[in-house]
């Protein structure tokens, strides 16, 4: 009991209270205290840094900057965390004062891969590095204008390289290089495995923000009462004309996080390399280790077949396994009989993608996001939040469930009218967790000065901010310059046509 009062405590010096408004009755509905929900995704050392004048934490940092200003979080993380990574990654101990000047601000950099003429096929860069064994010294080259570096954060242009001269040193040859003969050299065996490694350093949220926006205003707006409504808080939004305003920063959330969608590459070849690992493993279902799947995201394969055979029962949330089990075992199926009519290996995989290998990959993400979304909720200390986030748990799964509703229909999994059941569920839940929506969006959402946006302030007073954001704007209270164009038309003189 004292241990829990003194986190009381220390939230409540870390979070003070919110601005008394319009949504305080929405806050009473709540059934879990909003600062205890914070402890789901954060604990009270982030939760200090968040709010430190000099965080040093590189995490609490990063998401604290990506809330101020996701364009200048992107910035600094191009410029000059992933340009360290790639020289910690793949150089060696010649290249830490680099590093170290990088640290300091005192130089910048790129990690530039891709060309004008090629992006997620990494194996067929142009760009060439001849080494010179008696000036020892790399030559780089780019053959043509297809072959310039181009499409790379932070480099903001392109460029070419003409027999440009480099020191053997500059190279980062930690997974592979060049001895002073010119013979190349690595410790890696398997050159798939070397090139992986490579492209590693590549995979090192505003949606907190546009959801803090989204339900706020809709609570002033009283339409989340409304089943539509209730349905779309699990899609996240659904937004009204007032999010056209520039004041509201929806139009600028959404361009900052259209280009978190692609970091890692295409991402249907990025869906496509899940789905070649997994038809890989699916052979030896019955035999796979500990070491095929460290995060324990193969575990619906567990009794696999048998699981095949059965027929849904509603349960425990945890049946969204079928849908990944038998789009698996779908897609094997699919790409052995293409295999069969005579395709090759390449040709078998590329067209059995659609309504296959593709529904696989993101079937796959979604179990595992969703069973590890389980697993936090039970093992959450409040009771109060975990009850919240079971509820939450419960209606993401059946968010998913209906998504696949025709592949679970196709495999037999569902009969009847189970799938009217399972829409029906969904209302429910929705309706279940309307009265705790804002403030789960209070747990979640950053500060009103990093939110930036008239819809969606702590106070509620949404209205009251778009007008002092409308008697502010600049020229808003003056007439346009092209008024009298306007009123005085006729002055004009008529059209010869």
């Amino acid at each position: 009991m004292a241990k829990d009062q003194g986190v009381d405590e220390q939230l409540k010096l870390y979070l003070p209270d919110l601005p008394k408004g319009p949504l305080d009755r929405y806050r009473e509905k709540a059934t879990f205290d909003w600062r205890r929900m914070k402890l789901a995704y954060d604990n009270l050392n982030t939760l200090k840094l968040k709010i430190a004048e000099d965080p040093k934490t590189f995490q609490a940092e990063s998401e604290a900057l990506f809330m101020f200003d996701s364009s200048l979080a992107v910035k600094v993380s191009l410029t000059f965390r992933m340009f360290s990574n790639a020289i910690q990654g793949n150089g060696k101990s010649h290249h830490y004062p680099i590093i170290e000047d990088v640290e300091k601000a005192k130089i910048g950099g790129c990690f530039a891969l891709t060309e004008v003429s090629h992006g997620s096929n990494a194996k067929g860069m142009r760009t060439t590095a001849t080494y010179i064994p008696e000036k020892r010294q790399f030559v780089m080259h780019s053959a043509d204008f297809e072959a310039a570096k181009c499409w790379v954060g932070s480099l903001g242009d392109f460029v070419m390289f003409n027999n440009y001269h480099l020191p053997k040193e500059a190279a980062l040859d930690k997974l592979g290089g060049v001895d002073d003969n010119g013979d190349y050299k690595t410790p890696f065996r398997d050159p798939n495995k070397r090139f992986g490694a490579a492209l590693g350093i590549l995979s090192a949220n505003p949606s907190p923000t546009v959801l803090g926006s989204h339900v706020r205003y809709e609570d002033i707006l009283r339409v989340a009462q409304l089943s539509t409504h209730q349905h779309d808080y699990q899609q996240l939004c659904r937004f009204h004309t007032s999010i056209f305003l520039p004041a509201a920063a929806i139009g600028d959330l959404r361009n900052d996080n259209d280009a978190n969608c692609t970091y890692e590459g295409e991402n249907s070849l990025l869906l496509q390399q899940a789905s070649n690992w997994l038809l890989a493993v699916w052979p030896r279902r019955d035999r796979l280790q500990p070491a095929d799947s460290p995060l324990g995201s193969l575990s619906f394969l567990q009794d696999a077949d048998q699981l095949l055979q059965e027929k849904c029962s509603w349960n425990t949330v945890q049946e969204f396994t079928e849908p990944a089990t038998f789009m698996l075992k779908m897609t094997a199926e699919k790409v052995a009989l293409l295999k069969s009519k005579g395709k090759d290996n390449f040709s078998a995989k590329n067209e059995s993608q659609s309504y296959n290998a593709v529904t696989l990959s993101m079937v796959y993400g979604e179990n595992y996001v969703l069973n590890n979304f389980y697993k936090a909720a039970q093992e959450f200390d409040d009771a109060n939040c975990r009850a919240v986030l079971l509820k939450l748990v419960a209606l993401y799964g059946a968010f998913l469930l209906e998504k696949h509703l025709a592949t679970l229909y196709i495999g037999g999994y569902l009969t009847g009218e189970q799938g009217l059941c399972l829409r029906d569920g969904i209302l429910q839940l929705c309706a279940q967790l309307t009265p705790e929506a804002v403030s789960l969006v209070d747990s979640l959402a950053p500060p009103d000065f990093c939110l930036k946006s008239v819809l969606g302030m702590s106070d509620g007073e949404a209205y009251k901010h778009i007008q002092s954001s409308v008697m502010t704007y600049p020229g808003s209270m003056t007439r346009p310059e092209w008024w009298r164009d306007v009123v005085y038309w006729q002055s004009y003189a008529p059209s010869k046509l």
